[in-house]
């Protein structure tokens, strides 16, 4: 074993840490995983949330981002103050994900929590971006327009309708720069009709918004579109806006089986949306509901890694919806999560 191999299995040693690196990094660091060691493929989550991670670590980490591989993306919720808990913290997500994207920063977000996005990109080199959700806007015009008729006020017009989908969206928008994220999430996941004003014209004006204000302010930033596409899609930017879009979300919803995942593909798959973007997002229950909503994140893990010469798509990674839910799992934090990316580093599941 040579020196640098030796110091690597020092660190390994002296933190007590007790997961073996990904055999991505082990491609990406050739010559210093020679041990037997470090050889299982396994999420390179290098020590526990609550402690501070060496930089030894945090340099496999980030070079582990760098190589190819499938990626992965985890949603959170922005806490606007006094976090209580580390499950509300960006630094506690699992440390092999590339990406999260935060909702509903424009509430606010506590200031402890806004430091720590800043962290989490230098150290781990994750990339995180905030949400910009149309099924939010829609929903506080709809509230609005409720407390209006109880105070026997009138309610707005059309007119009003779209331009307050377009002034919100802008102010979703602009929470990328003020907290200081590598881009923006676009988030539709209503239906194709709507009992909020006109649906076609309010997605319009929520995705030309969009389009406008990326178009001046998303030099060197990453756009990614998430939800029912087909519903926002008959815009004319629609071709032009998603082919810039780094990778296009496709949620598993209810669907339980790689089959019926790949038929919603086939039915949903529209002119202008790149078959090379692919990302697919499944959910872990909640502490509320232990009741798994179609198929789980470790299952639809294998699914991605499978190579099929049916599909005409690709599968270029997983998305937790609710990853902060999945902090609370007897014996291991993140156990659903931890377990999708060590399938998706290998192709297969490790001894947990």
């Amino acid at each position: 074993m040579n020196r640098t191999q030796h110091e690597m299995k020092h660190i390994m040693n002296i933190q007590k840490f007790n997961v073996k690196a990904a055999a991505a990094v082990a491609a990406a660091v050739a010559g210093l995983c020679g041990c037997s060691d470090w050889t299982r493929p396994e999420a390179l989550d290098l020590a526990p949330a609550s402690q501070e991670t060496p930089e030894e670590a945090l340099a496999l980490i980030r070079a582990f981002k760098q190589t190819p591989h499938k990626v992965m993306i985890l949603g959170m919720d922005a806490v606007s103050d006094n976090p209580v808990a580390r499950w509300q913290h960006p630094s506690s997500m699992p440390d092999s994900a590339d990406y999260i994207y935060i909702r509903n920063l424009k509430g606010g977000l506590d200031a402890v929590l806004a430091s720590e996005i800043g962290a989490v990109q230098s150290g781990k080199g994750t990339k995180v971006l905030a949400d910009v959700d149309y099924v939010a806007i829609e929903n506080a015009w709809d509230e609005l327009q409720k407390m209006k008729e109880e105070a026997g006020e009138t309610t707005g017009t059309q007119e009003e309708f779209l331009a307050f989908i377009s002034e919100q969206t802008r102010l979703q928008l602009e929470c990328m720069n003020a907290y200081g994220c590598d881009g923006v999430m676009i988030s539709y996941t209503g239906s194709a009709s709507s009992t909020v004003g006109d649906p076609v014209q309010g997605r319009s004006a929520y995705i030309n918004a969009v389009y406008d204000w990326w178009n001046s302010n998303g030099a060197g930033k990453i756009i990614m579109a998430r939800g029912y596409l087909l519903n926002i899609a008959s815009v004319d930017v629609a071709e032009e806006f998603f082919g810039q879009c780094r990778y296009l979300i496709h949620l598993v919803g209810t669907k339980t089986s790689a089959g019926s995942v790949a038929s919603d593909i086939f039915t949903n798959t529209i002119m202008g949306v790149p078959s090379d973007k692919y990302v697919f997002e499944a959910t872990v229950p909640t502490p509320s509901d232990i009741t798994q909503i179609g198929m789980s994140v470790p299952d639809a893990a294998k699914w991605i890694s499978a190579s099929s010469e049916t599909e005409d798509f690709e599968k270029l990674g997983l998305c937790v919806e609710n990853a902060q839910d999945d902090y609370f799992r007897i014996g291991r934090n993140y156990a659903d999560i931890r377990r999708a990316i060590t399938i998706l580093n290998s192709g297969t599941e490790a001894a947990q």
